[in-house]
């Protein structure tokens, strides 16, 4: 990567450390909303941490503090996010810095895959121009935060990366770790397959020679995500007593999710046209219909300027309203990176200079005006 890239990365993560302390130094904590939510120390007074540590944070350091307990609302969080933090935890003594320490670092390292990613399959001024585009996305600051964005990126960017390179058994061990991230981390099964599928179609024999094995472990690979999601059941069961215990954990929140929603597309309309504009509306906020029918207008543009692999995978990964609920659209559409390309792609003309940087600024406004709601403890993602 190069270094004016490299020094970026630090200027956005330093601009997202001064906006957090800023916001809490001279406008309102919402201490309100804060004593109402989980907290991993409840006995803890309000201080500079809380603004680092706020909404989803709390269950990812009480969990790698204290691991997984029966019936409470943190069962909902998938493992290895905590499990990476305990292990730095062990060293430093403070989950609260191994949690900013592996944030950091994994988005680092995302960012790093991502450039690399683009860079070959485009070239490395679309790479640096989608990075940037990246950065300033209006959720990006969460991979500097206590969340699992930086950790789950690491690991999709990664698996795309060797996935293109020819690179299946590297491919494969990243899928493997991306359902104990997130559960949709699954549905990389479909992408991963696509993939394979269209290799062995276009040109078998150079399929054959690049992975230099038999196509029986051609598809054994392609079972890791799923192999993945096997061990996060079994490990779940064998910590609380029931494989479902972190679906049924769900029903603690608000957004109430369900794949059977899949069945009544209206619900989707019915959602996309209910909304606020206050910042406690949770699931009805209308920054997140915004983002997603910006998501619906560039899905034309992902198939056409990339390919059937990277479409799949922003089809599955950027329609998750369809399983009932907007919360939180903005942020899970961060790592939906087909759209940073198209965007670079878009705007890489010179005649177009003016209206890149004035887009890139809008959205880096917005991103820190977000940035500081969330010091503040109020919802925003």
């Amino acid at each position: 990567m190069p270094k004016k890239m490299v020094a970026l990365i630090f200027v956005f993560k330093i601009c997202t450390i001064i906006t957090i302390f800023l916001a809490y130094r001279f406008l309102y904590f919402d201490s309100e909303a804060h004593r109402v939510n989980f907290l991993a120390h409840p006995e803890e007074g309000i201080t500079l941490q809380s603004a680092f540590e706020t909404w989803d944070a709390q269950h990812y350091l009480y969990l790698s503090e204290k691991g997984y307990p029966k019936n409470r609302s943190s069962d909902a969080f998938f493992p290895l996010f905590p499990w990476v933090i305990r292990a730095f935890t062990r060293v430093l003594h403070s989950s609260f810095i191994s949690g900013l320490l592996v944030s950091n670092l994994c988005s680092f390292g995302a960012y790093c895959y991502f450039f690399l990613l683009v860079r070959m399959l485009v070239n490395a001024r679309i790479a640096s121009l989608s990075l940037l585009a990246l950065l300033v996305f209006p959720t990006n600051f969460y991979c500097s935060l206590i969340y699992s964005e930086s950790l789950f990126m690491l690991l999709l960017f990664a698996f795309f990366y060797y996935l293109y390179s020819h690179r299946y058994l590297w491919a494969a061990l990243f899928s493997f770790l991306l359902p104990l991230t997130r559960g949709v981390g699954v549905l990389i099964v479909f992408p991963f397959l696509t993939y394979h599928i269209l290799s062995q179609l276009h040109d078998p024999d150079k399929f054959d020679s690049q992975t230099k094995i038999s196509a029986r472990f051609q598809m054994a690979y392609l079972l890791a995500p799923l192999i993945g999601f096997e061990c996060y059941l079994h490990w779940i069961y064998r910590a609380t007593g029931n494989p479902w215990r972190g679906f049924l954990a769900q029903q603690y929140f608000v957004s109430q999710r369900n794949v059977l929603n899949l069945f009544h597309p209206e619900t989707l309309l019915h959602n996309l046209f209910s909304w606020s504009t206050g910042p406690d509306g949770y699931t009805n906020l209308v920054l997140d219909r915004l983002f997603f029918l910006l998501f619906a207008a560039l899905l034309y543009s992902i198939y056409k300027k990339t390919d059937i692999v990277l479409f799949s995978y922003s089809l599955l990964f950027g329609l998750t309203p369809l399983l009932g609920s907007f919360m939180s659209y903005t942020r899970l559409l961060l790592p939906v990176f087909p759209i940073y390309i198209v965007f670079a792609l878009a705007f890489d003309d010179p005649k177009r200079r003016f209206l890149r940087f004035a887009l890139l600024g809008l959205s880096f406004s917005l991103q820190t005006f977000l940035t500081v709601l969330q010091a503040l403890n109020f919802w925003v993602a």
